[in-house]
């Protein structure tokens, strides 16, 4: 059974939650590991997870841009960082 086109799945809408907490605690961006830890006990998989955001990312209720590598201070892989757009549902 496929979805009607732009409706949300569970996953999709706790992200869209956990995002606007986060923004409400003066957090406008977050990253894909801190956004696994926001959601807590529930078990999300790093590929669930990722294909999720990048669904709501052409869905056009968040927006990507990666991390600039010059203000890194530690020798770890560049993060992709999200934020919530102004299409709010």
């Amino acid at each position: 059974m496929r979805r009607k086109q732009n409706a949300l799945v569970p996953l999709e809408m706790e992200i869209i939650k956990v995002a606007k907490e986060l923004v409400s605690e003066g957090l406008e961006e977050f990253y894909g590991f801190q956004m696994i830890k926001q959601l807590g006990t529930r078990v999300v998989t790093n590929g669930a997870l990722y294909r999720a955001l990048a669904r709501l990312e052409r869905m056009g209720y968040i927006e990507s841009n990666w991390e600039d590598q010059t203000s890194m201070k530690d020798n770890r892989p560049r993060r992709k960082y999200y934020k919530l757009t102004g299409k709010i549902i």
